[in-house]
């Protein structure tokens, strides 16, 4: 993509003049752009330190970020883009949800976290294309429902979030998978099983 060169030039610029004036902008996405884009965000950290070397500047870790989200931009249509951001932000905000449900704070460096992490954008991503899972195993369902009433509770919130934000419904597998998985995340999180 032509314009990836002006525009990225354009923000390192801006970086660097902010940088000098101690001027620093959080980067929200900071975090699902290195569990998203590891790949584009290894580039990004490359182009600080090359950035360093040359300026002399040590640019924080949140640029190596916006230089990924500049590379990832240049690779999708417009399209494309909405329905990143849109499932980046629909995936922390459903990890807020669950962090917030049970007042925990699930730490982002492990395996556990890295495999919900893949489960919820998954989730997200046929919830999106409108693919969601559907059987008729309602045993199996009313099954996990009535074994994990707490977790049932958090997937409901789940649920009125998407349902208030995006304007879709869950099936009820992807409940189940959801009751699953938070269960899961949350048992691990708190040094069981």
């Amino acid at each position: 993509n032509e314009h990836l060169y002006i525009s990225l030039t354009d923000h390192l610029f801006m970086a660097t003049k902010r940088f000098k004036e101690h001027l620093t902008i959080q980067n929200r996405l900071l975090w699902e752009v290195k569990k998203f884009y590891p790949e584009e965000f290894s580039i990004g950290m490359h182009a600080l330190d090359l950035i360093k070397k040359q300026l002399g500047i040590q640019l924080p870790e949140e640029e190596a970020a916006n230089i990924a989200f500049h590379l990832v931009n240049a690779q999708q249509t417009e399209d494309n883009l909405n329905q990143i951001v849109m499932m980046t932000n629909m995936v922390k905000d459903i990890l807020n949800i669950i962090k917030m449900h049970y007042k925990i704070d699930i730490p982002t460096d492990t395996i556990n976290y890295s495999r919900f992490l893949t489960h919820l954008q998954f989730f997200v991503q046929r919830l999106l294309e409108n693919k969601m899972l559907e059987t008729d195993d309602h045993d199996l369902i009313d099954q996990i429902m009535r074994k994990y009433p707490e977790e049932v509770k958090c997937v409901e919130k789940i649920e009125k979030y998407i349902k208030t934000n995006v304007d879709y419904t869950i099936s009820n597998d992807e409940k189940m998978y959801l009751i699953i998985h938070v269960n899961r995340v949350v048992l691990r999180n708190n040094g069981s099983s």
